[in-house]
């Protein structure tokens, strides 16, 4: 729930990039019992399937949180509950799929689509509502951490994108990617936002 607090609208259009940071962050000894790692939007990048650590689909859901699909199934490992499929065309990027946590069978999670439903008649959405930069892990693991997104990677493909457009495709080596995260945390933990986020969640915990 804090994370998906913290993942809201106005957070997700400032810093919409930094998703999966303030879920580590934000977490981090709050429930280390219960912590295990984040199933990752994918996207399809040069014909392959690639895990994103980033959530565009939030943004959406914080504009409209009554479209938020609720999953048969909860699991730590899919806090928001839902995953999300991504392609890049002709430098735009789509949604092509929703699905939600349905059942857990022979030690296997299992999920159904959920894209008729938030969007009905719709098979592909262009995702306009979001700005900001989509991470991909690209290389051997730095740090495996078991919460969330909080691993790092030897190197990240980094796409901005611009209301849905993709406008530059770079790279981050790790020094880089753990640099700006920090930053980008430290400039977010000193807004009202964050301050209230903290603060309904203390509430919500007592």
């Amino acid at each position: 729930k804090l994370w998906i607090l913290l993942a809201g609208a106005t957070v997700c259009i400032a810093a919409s990039s930094l998703v999966f940071v303030l879920r580590d962050y934000s977490m981090q000894d709050r429930t280390s019992t219960i912590a295990s790692p984040e199933f990752t939007d994918s996207l399809m990048i040069d014909g392959q399937e690639r895990a994103i650590i980033t959530n565009p689909l939030q943004v959406f859901f914080g504009l409209n949180p009554g479209k938020l699909p609720k999953p048969d199934v909860f699991s730590f490992s899919n806090a928001r509950g839902y995953v999300a499929t991504w392609r890049v065309e002709k430098d735009r990027l789509v949604l092509t799929d929703i699905r939600v946590l349905c059942d857990f069978i022979a030690s296997s999670f299992v999920f159904r689509s959920v894209m008729s439903e938030v969007f009905p008649d719709e098979k592909e959405v262009f995702a306009k509502w979001f700005t900001g930069r989509i991470f991909v892990p690209d290389g051997q693991v730095v740090d495996w951490v078991d919460q969330g997104y909080s691993s790092t990677y030897a190197k990240y493909i980094v796409l901005r994108v611009e209301r849905g457009i993709v406008s530059r495709v770079s790279t981050m080596n790790h020094d880089e990617f753990v640099r700006f995260r920090d930053a980008q945390f430290e400039a977010y933990i000193k807004t009202e936002e964050y301050r209230r986020g903290i603060a309904q969640s203390a509430g919500v915990s007592s």
